[in-house]
């Protein structure tokens, strides 16, 4: 198989869909359009804040930040499932970050306000006084890239990177180009250790491996248990299992097998390779692997065998 550079993934990306690169003087984000919900425990029902941080964190704690993607709802059912995953594990900090008000604009706006949305969480974290190494952001789509820059904003801030980010699927359209610099979307320098999960390359997922570690379920392309065609059934459902995909990964411990990466015929390959390494997925992986693996998944619940 050939195995060539992210360049090039990143132009048979736009021949399929000619997407600009992100154009940050677009957005358009203002004080307190960013809305932070901190959970301190299973039964808190969650506090409020849209500027100052919160400062009764238990600091020694483990925190988990969860940012959502583009056009996503206030109600998003998948924080509760993290948030009380998490708690199921033991005591945490969890935060919900609600950047609603951005990521509803036209897309080029939205794509725009990761930027300044990224800035405002920075100071969110800064304020509240949590060390960046307990620090865990999980960023879906856009909040992938958006947990990439606030890795750099707190690095360039204190000099100490972000424990871990699992991106879930980061999004692919106007960041997957040779145009955008890595100033503006995900990278492995952003944190001690970066997962990436892969979940529809053909559409809105990023093609190429972005982490320490880049999973690529079922070879990253359309899901079982999505329709096969169909913009709406196939793509964007595709593109959602990554976040059921990580949710199940909290309480269950999946293995996956090491893979290479290319292209045959114009087409990503992702293929076990003989005699490979196996790993857990998704929560409860070494933070030593390096690598890229491909994860067999079930079209129904259990997703994860």
């Amino acid at each position: 198989m050939h195995i060539i550079a992210d360049e090039a993934f990143s132009a048979l990306k736009k021949y399929f869909d000619p997407t600009p690169a992100v154009d940050i003087t677009l957005a358009d984000a203002e004080k307190g359009d960013v809305i932070f919900t901190s959970f301190k425990n299973a039964a808190d029902v969650g506090k409020v804040f849209t500027d100052d941080g919160d400062e009764d964190f238990d600091i020694t704690l483990p925190t988990v930040v969860m940012i959502h993607g583009l056009s996503a709802s206030k109600n998003l059912p998948w924080y509760k499932s993290l948030k009380d995953g998490y708690f199921k594990l033991g005591p945490h900090n969890v935060i919900g970050v609600d950047w609603t008000k951005l990521s509803n604009k036209y897309y080029k706006i939205a794509n725009a306000n990761t930027f300044p949305a990224a800035k405002m969480v920075t100071e969110f974290l800064i304020a509240s006084r949590l060390p960046p190494e307990n620090i865990h952001i999980i960023g879906f789509s856009a909040g992938a890239h958006i947990a990439g820059m606030i890795g750099k904003n707190i690095f360039e801030f204190s000099g100490k990177k972000i424990g871990r980010i699992s991106g879930l699927d980061p999004g692919s359209p106007c960041y997957e180009t040779p145009l955008l610099g890595e100033n503006f979307k995900l990278c492995k320098t952003d944190a001690d250790f970066v997962d990436v999960l892969h979940t529809n390359t053909e559409r809105y997922g990023y093609t190429a491996p972005l982490g320490h570690v880049d999973f690529y379920a079922n070879g990253g392309g359309v899901q079982p248990g999505c329709p096969t065609t169909g913009e709406t059934g196939q793509h964007i459902c595709s593109h959602n299992k990554a976040v059921d995909y990580f949710v199940e990964s909290i309480s269950k411990k999946s293995m996956s097998k090491e893979a290479t990466f290319g292209l045959v015929n114009s087409k990503l390959i992702v293929k076990i390779i003989d005699s490979p390494r196996e790993i857990v997925y998704g929560q409860h992986i070494d933070k030593n692997i390096r690598g890229i693996f491909y994860l067999k998944t079930n079209p129904e619940e259990p997703f994860l065998g």
